[in-house]
């Protein structure tokens, strides 16, 4: 069900003279609408053959459809990327601020309490990024349903991207520099694999590109009707697809409880290929697709068209009726999220938090966002949506840099004392860093 016809890079007036011909920078930035229907009255269909039941319920959504609701859904995806990346940006303030307060322990203990209470507070708002990215990359599919390849290609390439970069500086940067210390591979692994835990208080996800990738293959399987090929004519094998990417995540959030609880130990390098959703969060988003589709199949029983549905879609009745039911299903799941995290934090189980439980109440701090939210608003312009995220990833790049340096250098003697132990003289940081210094002096 496209939202937008593809894109055209060179549009010439009737008339073909230069005046007439816009510009090839700026055609590749703009998304053209497809010409609607001026003849279309919903509905199209005039239902007949229905069940009293069916013909009662579709009479009812007619009617619903008809009234306009008093909610004004101003809200589209491009403002929840925007929204997403402040929230991201906010999570690395909050951890320049939490080395900012070791910095000046001991020397000016009046400005820690603000700095804490400053850093708890972008961190609490740092939990809106991961929904409202979901929520957006769901409505920009959603506008694009017959172009889902492309969303499936960036989000991989994306992904393979961020997990090339990590997998440079992990094994050429940080191996490297461990090896030339310890001269042990096992032993910087070990180390390397220590502090980064340390740091990020258990797993290091932070590919959000992960989530996206297999979120959109989800829509991908559930929505997307093959044309040719096997799959066209044994539609329900390829519906079947859809559980692939649901049994990836469940997968690696039991490989996250099993090394939260140390029964295994995950290499570092398999981080990058970690979902970063809660599973709280992945469930509930994965039953809004769901739910989805069988909305799209109830819709069609009671004798409504494609077109139809499109227009049901684009109606402010059936907008705010999605927004309602979303509301609820946050609310459910942010609530039992919370519920889960007290019982497991004060359980014998309390590593199993690790994996995720009790940032799904981040669901409850966007539904405000989700009330004035428009699945289907279109932003004719495709520059923002490429230069948001490049400002974006250059600005978290330089915070989480500065932030993670000052946090690692105000720390690292007590890193090593956490690997190496600490008690005695020879075991202590200090004197591991002496005797480190004193090899590499002639």
């Amino acid at each position: 069900m496209p939202r937008f016809a593809p894109l055209s890079f060179v549009k010439r007036s009737k008339r073909g003279d230069d005046m007439g011909m816009q510009s090839k920078w700026l055609d590749v930035f703009l998304r053209e609408e497809e010409p609607k229907d001026e003849n279309y009255v919903f509905p199209e269909t005039n239902g007949e053959g229905l069940s009293p039941k069916k013909a009662k319920k579709r009479e009812k959504i007619i009617d619903r459809v008809n009234r306009v609701p008093k909610v004004n859904l101003t809200i589209s995806y491009r403002v929840l990327r925007i929204i997403a990346w402040i929230a991201m940006l906010f999570s690395a303030l909050a951890v320049v601020l939490s080395a900012a307060s070791v910095a000046i322990e001991g020397r000016s203990e009046t400005a820690i309490g603000p700095i804490m209470i400053l850093s708890s507070i972008f961190r609490l708002l740092s939990a809106l990024a991961l929904p409202c990215f979901l929520l957006a990359n769901f409505a920009s599919i959603i506008q694009q349903k017959n172009n889902m390849f492309r969303s499936l290609a960036l989000y991989a390439g994306l992904s393979v991207l961020i997990y090339g970069i990590f997998a440079l500086v992990y094994f050429h940067y940080a191996i490297g520099i461990g090896l030339a210390i310890f001269n042990d591979f096992e032993a910087t692994q070990m180390v390397l694999s220590t502090i980064i835990k340390l740091m990020f208080g258990g797993f290091l996800s932070f590919n959000v590109f992960i989530d996206l990738f297999f979120f959109s293959l989800t829509f991908f399987f559930l929505f997307y009707t093959p044309q040719k090929g096997f799959f066209s004519k044994h539609i329900v094998l390829f519906r079947i697809f859809f559980l692939f990417p649901i049994l990836f995540e469940i997968a690696c959030f039991v490989l996250k409880g099993l090394d939260a609880v140390s029964v295994i130990d995950l290499p570092l390098y398999l981080f990058p290929l970690l979902p970063s959703k809660p599973p709280l969060t992945s469930l509930a988003f994965t039953l809004i697709l769901i739910f989805l589709k069988i909305r799209e199949k109830k819709f069609f029983s009671y004798g409504f068209s494609k077109k139809d549905l499109m227009f049901y879609e684009d109606s402010k009745y059936g907008r705010t009726r999605f927004n309602h039911q979303v509301i609820v299903l946050f609310v459910v799941f942010g609530l039992l999220d919370a519920i889960i995290y007290f019982i497991l934090a004060n359980s014998p189980a309390s590593e199993l938090i690790n994996i995720g439980f009790g940032n799904s109440m981040a669901l409850l701090i966007v539904i405000p966002l989700v009330v004035f939210f428009s699945y289907t608003k279109r932003e004719r312009s495709m520059l923002p949506d490429i230069i948001i995220p490049v400002v974006g990833v250059a600005l978290l790049v330089f915070a989480y840099v500065e932030g993670y340096y000052q946090l690692f250098i105000n720390n690292i003697a007590g890193f090593f004392d956490k690997i190496f132990g600490s008690g005695g003289k020879e075991s202590s940081a200090s004197a591991l860093l002496i005797s480190l210094i004193q090899s590499f002096l002639p």
